[in-house]
């Protein structure tokens, strides 16, 4: 049972879904520091689009070590690209002396967005060809 909770505490989908329900839930924790609609899009965009990347990319093998884990997460394009996203969607949405303009943030995170998706796929794909190239020389 304790390895359930802590491959739990330690999965990266649920801790982007997490961070989805405090910034939805924000302006009952926190009044007047409410989100338009373009940064909720954006933040959902986001999150949606890393927890769908973490999904097709597999479960690490080092589940059990949450150090090493903490590593390949911040070794990982698709967080890194998921942080910048979140971060320029955040300010935007709250400092009005930010530099651009939720319609030019918009498109910016549908990139990032599609990054993290392909980037996904792609590690995907490399290791399942890699395990079939491993498995045709065992033969």
């Amino acid at each position: 049972m304790e390895n359930k909770w802590l491959s739990l505490l330690t999965s990266r989908k649920l801790w982007a879904a997490l961070i989805g329900v405090v910034l939805l839930a924000l302006p009952l924790l926190a009044p007047g520091l409410e989100l338009d609609e373009e940064a909720l899009t954006g933040l959902a965009v986001t999150l949606a689009a890393y927890i769908v990347g973490v999904a097709v990319e597999g479960s690490a093998p080092f589940t059990d070590q949450p150090l090493a884990k903490l590593r390949a997460l911040l070794g990982s394009r698709k967080f890194w690209a998921a942080a910048v996203s979140l971060a320029v969607v955040t300010l935007q949405a709250f400092d009005p002396q930010f530099p651009l303009t939720a319609e030019q943030v918009t498109p910016l995170v549908s990139l990032l967005a599609a990054y993290i998706v392909g980037t996904a796929v792609e590690d995907r794909g490399k290791s399942l060809f890699a395990r079939g190239a491993a498995e045709g020389a065992e033969k």
